[in-house]
């Protein structure tokens, strides 16, 4: 090994996936010096981009769990790896923002934020802003939008909120920007133009976001209608107006998407066909391309929400996403379609591209892989860090336990094992596994219940429950609370009875057996 050149080992590296160079760090100090240094990721970025190389499928489905899945083949076949660490987030139902040079940002219904990478799955939570609306307001729009800063080095999240009254003079427009450098929020401009209400997010390519709008506000659903692409600089921290295709028609719906790094506008004429264009050159309306022109395929429902995201390797053939469900593979020169199926997963999914890298987030923020701070309520001076870490305890219990059952079934009822601490109802539990009898159904609902709790709890411990209490979706967690407690025991004294003969019945339907370690484990539990 040492008769190689530097340079050698250097460009095979650069060449390597970021979970191999991961690996590669333990050979010796001088490559995971290397590795690790800022240069060589940079270079591995660009190499990565320049070659089409190191792509990854993330994609949330309808339980709002992440997965990845590597892209640097055509197969109609693919397997995934389940992103954990940040469960959190997950149980509160992420959504990813968008994604650059290996970051990937997300939000969750509660409106908070992370930036994560998924190869080295080291994540930071961004500090929370509130968004307030005034009180005249009927119709909100917030849309996000995650870049790269090449001038300052530092990756941003822009935040733009819009708010109606009920006249048209009741227009209110805020633009907010994160820096992971920085650590905070600031106030910029705010956004000259109209937001669309079915904007998303923004898509960012050529250093710039981008969103679709209008130049006239029209809070009405049925009356909004896009018009023009408007970006954000994130350097320069600049609006400008992108020139869009002579001869677009009309009667169609207009959406923003990236390919290699160019920025893609998909027009969707009334579900009947669906046209791709590719800015070659940015900022130049001549170097408009259409890339795509087809029909709608009767096999993947309506093409409203068409969505390219990674050429292959060849170039040959593109991946699009329809209807937030399917995936294809879409041959440019023969115009045919190849379904695309992740084994495993629910044929409903949102996907995102990102690229495999190790670039480094830690030092930005509150990094979750430190120990967390005690978190003080400053108006009754008390310390919440251990119901914190109690009740996020259970969620990393019910992710870990469900990530290991297939059997939907079984899946929840393992769940409900770790997190219900009782002799009778383990017992109860595993003749479950075997028959469901009516009470044991009852008792089922209760560990549901529960689960619930330990996230209403937990936001409750954090946020305080005056907080939680103004926040709609938890009315009903909160009528719970009063009830839970007798009701659980209540039903776990039914089941005690039926968990006696469940011992029975275990020893002769070998198909329920308990191995003797996880038997021990309960029982001690």
């Amino acid at each position: 090994m040492s008769d190689i050149p530097p340079e050698v080992i250097a460009g095979i590296l650069l060449r390597s996936p970021a979970k191999s160079l991961l690996r590669f760090r333990c050979v010796s100090k001088q490559w995971c010096a290397l590795i690790d240094s800022p240069s060589f990721i940079n270079m591995h970025v660009n190499q990565s981009i320049k070659t089409n190389t190191n792509n990854n499928l993330v994609f949330r489905d309808d339980y709002f769990d992440l997965f990845s899945s590597p892209l640097d083949s055509l197969s109609t076949t693919l397997g995934f790896n389940h992103l954990v660490g940040f469960q959190e987030f997950v149980g509160l139902g992420i959504e990813p923002i968008g994604s650059c040079n290996g970051l990937l940002c997300l939000c969750n219904t509660d409106e908070k934020l992370a930036i994560l990478n998924p190869s080295t799955q080291k994540y930071v939570r961004l500090p929370f802003a509130r968004i307030e609306f005034p009180d005249k307001a009927y119709v909100q729009n917030i849309s996000y939008g995650f870049g790269y800063d090449r001038v300052n080095d530092d990756y941003k999240v822009v935040r733009i909120v819009q708010s109606y009254g009920y006249r048209d003079d009741e227009f209110e427009s805020k633009v907010e920007i994160y820096s992971l450098k920085l650590n905070s929020w600031k106030r910029v401009r705010d956004y000259p133009y109209y937001l669309w209400w079915k904007v998303g997010f923004g898509v960012f390519a050529s250093g710039v976001l981008h969103w679709v709008g209008s130049g006239k506000p029209s809070p009405r659903f049925s009356e909004n209608v896009a018009d023009l692409i408007a970006g954000f600089d994130v350097g320069t921290e600049e609006y400008r107006l992108v020139p869009q295709p002579n001869n677009l028609g009309k009667n169609f719906e207009l959406r923003l998407g990236v390919l290699r790094g160019c920025l893609c506008l998909i027009c969707n004429y009334k579900s009947s066909h669906s046209d791709i264009w590719v800015m070659k050159d940015y900022g130049v309306k001549e170097s408009w391309t259409k890339l795509i022109s087809v029909a709608q395929p009767r096999d993947f429902g309506s093409f409203e929400s068409v969505t390219p995201l990674v050429y292959s390797k060849d170039g040959r053939q593109v991946l699009l996403e329809i209807a937030m469900k399917n995936l294809v593979w879409f041959d440019l020169k023969k115009k045919k379609f190849k379904n695309v199926r992740v084994r495993g997963v629910p044929k409903n999914l949102e996907a995102i591209i990102c690229l495999g890298s190790l670039v480094r987030i830690s030092g930005f923020g509150r990094s979750d892989g430190r120990k967390q701070r005690a978190v003080v309520d400053k108006k009754h001076k008390k310390k919440v860090s251990n119901k914190r870490s109690r009740y996020q305890h259970n969620w990393d219990l019910m992710y870990d336990t469900a990530d290991s059952c297939a059997n939907r079934t079984v899946r929840f009822l393992h769940l409900a094992r770790q997190l219900i601490r009782s002799e009778a109802a383990l017992k109860a539990l595993t003749l479950g596994c075997s028959r469901l009898s009516s009470s044991l159904y009852s008792f089922i609902a209760i560990v549901w219940n529960n689960i619930r709790l330990c996230n209403l709890k937990f936001c409750i411990a954090v946020d305080g429950l005056e907080a939680v209490k103004q926040r709609s979706e938890y009315n009903e967690q909160l009528d719970i609370i009063n009830q839970y407690e007798n009701a659980k025991v209540t039903v776990q004294e039914d089941n005690l009875e039926e968990a006696k003969q469940g011992k029975k019945i275990m020893m002769q339907n070998s198909r329920a057996k308990i191995a003797p370690s996880e038997e021990t484990t309960d029982h001690d539990s």
